[in-house]
């Protein structure tokens, strides 16, 4: 796998390709290698060609759990019909796989049937009743439902099992009939973060969240979960723009500086101080941290985009079109940097070649 990222990184996608094939081949009952072979696969031939790969594999190794689960996660949203089919199929020899029954119930409500998806995620919940996703899919189910109360009490218990549970604490947020009713969720919210310890998902998903408090309270809320979660790069990036969103960009970049001084070479905190020298008019800054972060983060599709339009404003298209073709050969399926150099050729006069990216974007 290392010497696959390595030829990746230099741009040799065939050496890249062998030498996850041979990983795969000469311990084929590690699933690692099988799932990087597949997220390479999915990058560089699309979906259809690592669920294609999957397919024959997990047939050869179903002993190997993470082939279906990887499997099942790929047919998601492109085939319901098959992962159906595959779900039910693994249940019928593993009835306590919780992820496959949870699995089948979100299949069944992209369905349609969201009935039948509340009847199997209520069994999943008899095998393990502390499975916090299992709550946070039957509240999302009664909220499709129009149970509105129930969905909220189903999400606050998911809340209380597992603090980083994302997708409960998102949900929870529109659960509320009123604005009032939001808040008060919300609080609840960060009432379990100060509870708890987070390692990060619940903090941001609080932070994306808190817009429906009005500033003070937002920074109020934001800059406590900071101060109780020392050790979280989410935390004090959400602080930080919490009081940029009130305009104070001086002390913005005062608490963006003490928290880098925590954490150097966290790459949120580098976007957000990308961000934070745009609106304060300080070209070099904003250049120098987009730099920083496109070489921390090479595949991050944002800060490559966001450089190169950078670069591109002001006049440097050659510059901005070499760092577009690096990140292509990282990641040629790359759909947002391919349309930015269709742009960048299209600007520069040539029509062909932004024609062909355009065609193959």
């Amino acid at each position: 796998a290392l010497q696959a990222r390595i030829a990746g990184l230099r741009g040799n996608n065939a050496a890249a390709r062998a030498a996850l094939e041979a990983a795969a081949a000469a311990d084929p009952h590690r699933a690692d290698t099988h799932e990087a072979l597949t997220d390479w696969l999915a990058d560089h031939e699309g979906p259809e060609a690592a669920i294609a790969y999957l397919e024959g594999a997990y047939a050869e190794r179903p002993e190997l759990r993470r082939l279906f689960e990887l499997l099942a996660s790929f047919l998601r949203y492109r085939d319901d019909a098959r992962a159906i089919e595959l779900l039910r199929a693994r249940l019928t020899e593993h009835p306590d796989d919780a992820w496959a029954r949870r699995e089948l119930a979100l299949a069944l409500e992209r369905g349609g049937d969201r009935e039948q998806g509340l009847a199997v995620v209520d069994e999943a919940i008899e095998w393990l009743p502390y499975d916090t996703y299992a709550h946070s899919i039957r509240g999302d189910l009664l909220l499709h439902l129009g149970r509105r109360e129930e969905a909220r009490e189903a999400l606050r218990r998911a809340i209380e099992l597992d603090v980083d549970n994302r997708a409960a604490i998102a949900l929870l947020a529109d659960a509320g009939e009123s604005q009032e009713e939001r808040r008060e969720d919300l609080r609840f919210v960060h009432a379990r973060l100060l509870a708890r310890v987070s390692a990060g998902p619940g903090v941001a998903a609080f932070a994306d969240a808190s817009h429906c408090f009005d500033p003070a309270e937002r920074v109020e809320s934001l800059s406590t979960l900071e101060q109780h979660q020392r050790d979280v790069p989410v935390a004090a990036d959400a602080a930080v723009r919490a009081v940029e969103a009130t305009g104070d960009l001086d002390t913005a970049w005062k608490r963006l500086e003490e928290a880098r001084e925590r954490f150097p070479c966290n790459p949120e905190l580098l976007l957000t101080r990308a961000r934070l020298a745009f609106l304060r008019g300080d070209d070099a800054e904003e250049r120098g941290s987009l730099e920083s972060l496109v070489r921390l983060a090479p595949f991050w599709t944002s800060p490559r985009l966001r450089l190169a339009r950078h670069l591109k404003t002001r006049g440097l298209e050659e510059e901005a079109a070499e760092l577009l073709e690096q990140g292509l050969a990282l990641r040629p399926r790359d759909a947002s940097w391919r349309m930015e150099r269709a742009l960048l050729d299209w600007r520069r006069g040539r029509r062909e070649e932004a024609l062909e990216l355009l065609q193959q974007s």
